[in-house]
């Protein structure tokens, strides 16, 4: 009775925080698989395409950033004076900010991505394939519940 009450103080249990707070995006994956049933089959396999030339368009400045800092330690010569350690913990830094760049692209794109998959399902449903030699025909669309669950 105590937890009863503690959990509806606190806004719900974590499974209904974490749905309330998904929800929104949930909402948006479903406007995008909407909107993506009016693709073409290429448009649709095009996403993917999309989305990788998305991340790699952000953070493209930062790699060359790097790969500078990596080329001066392979030519610097030892007998020069160089201050090694500063240039890895700069090579360090700019990884640190590629990581969290690539981490923001997907959490922008996440929606477009899920929708995406959810149209590819829909499309697929009763197709047909051999595995290991027994015919295996598709037969689901992610349910909404399930896209939250990958999103966690």
């Amino acid at each position: 009775m105590l937890l009863k009450l503690i959990e509806r103080l606190m806004g719900g249990n974590k499974h209904e925080r974490d749905v309330k707070r998904l929800t929104p995006i949930m909402e948006e994956v479903n406007r995008y698989a909407e909107m993506f049933q009016n693709l073409s089959d290429d448009d649709l396999k095009a996403k993917t395409v999309e989305f990788k030339s998305r991340i790699k368009e952000s953070v493209g400045e930062i790699q060359e950033q790097i790969r500078g800092f990596k080329d001066q330690l392979t030519e610097v010569s030892l007998s020069e004076s160089f201050d090694v350690e500063s240039v890895r913990q700069d090579i360090e830094r700019l990884e640190d900010q590629e990581k969290q760049q690539i981490e923001d692209v997907l959490q922008e794109i996440l929606p477009e991505a899920f929708a995406t998959v959810k149209e590819t399902c829909r499309r697929l449903l009763g197709k047909t394939w051999k595995v290991v030699g027994h015919d295996v025909v598709w037969d689901m669309v992610p349910f909404d519940v399930q896209i939250i669950g990958a999103i966690v």
